[in-house]
């Protein structure tokens, strides 16, 4: 299947082309591009695609390490705010931007353990009809790049954090320490996976109070 349509692009898989192992999965590409091939489509088998974006090169890039950096997980860095919440100190304006600032800091920090995860998994994520859609896995964002974008970003967010506060450093060093523990085995083990991700809400909160 091939187009040439400019802007978002969708396809569907449907139960007839999968023998009823996937039903209505829907993918969304919400880059530019200007040609898409699908591969290997049919029974239990995998998705293969090639994607050439006509946006500059430069920005492109950007925007796929953007991407791999998973901005909608952000979200989960809001556990932050509690602390500043619940001491009354929400409508203090230093005590506000400290805490905005310890957010930034784990939405950079998170974001580069994504970018680590996805380097890490990129061999197995070519081999699933949705994580291969991901700038690592299908070829869109060197590995080059990404290791490189992870090493900076993960020194100045780390440093970040001392600045802003010893405490608020340790905590953010144990986070991304038990997090890269978790990408390259915990998540492997049972019991071990679930406390790792649990740490990590528990560390968004211990991380606000210190700030």
């Amino acid at each position: 299947m091939r187009s040439t349509q400019t802007g978002e692009m969708r396809f569907y898989e449907t139960s007839k082309l999968y023998d009823n192992s996937f039903v209505d999965r829907k993918f969304h590409i919400s880059y530019d591009c200007r040609a898409i091939r699908v591969m290997n489509v049919g029974p239990r088998k995998n998705i293969c695609i090639t994607l050439k974006t006509r946006n500059s090169k430069s920005m492109n890039t950007l925007y796929l390490i953007l991407l791999s950096m998973r901005p909608k997980q952000w979200v989960k860095n809001l556990f932050i705010f509690p602390a500043l919440i619940f001491s009354q100190n929400l409508l203090d304006m230093r005590m506000a931007l400290i805490s905005f600032t310890a957010f930034v800091i784990f939405c950079f920090l998170s974001g580069s353990i994504y970018l680590f995860n996805d380097l890490l998994d990129a061999k197995e994520d070519r081999k699933h009809p949705v994580k291969a859609l991901r700038p690592i896995a299908s070829g869109r964002l060197s590995p080059l790049v990404a290791k490189s974008v992870m090493v900076v970003i993960s020194l100045i967010s780390l440093g970040a954090s001392f600045f802003l506060d010893r405490s608020f450093g340790s905590v953010a060093i144990a986070y991304f320490i038990i997090q890269i523990a978790y990408s390259l085995f915990l998540k492997r083990m049972v019991i071990l996976d679930v406390f790792s991700i649990a740490s990590g809400f528990f560390l968004r909160v211990i991380a606000g109070a210190s700030a």
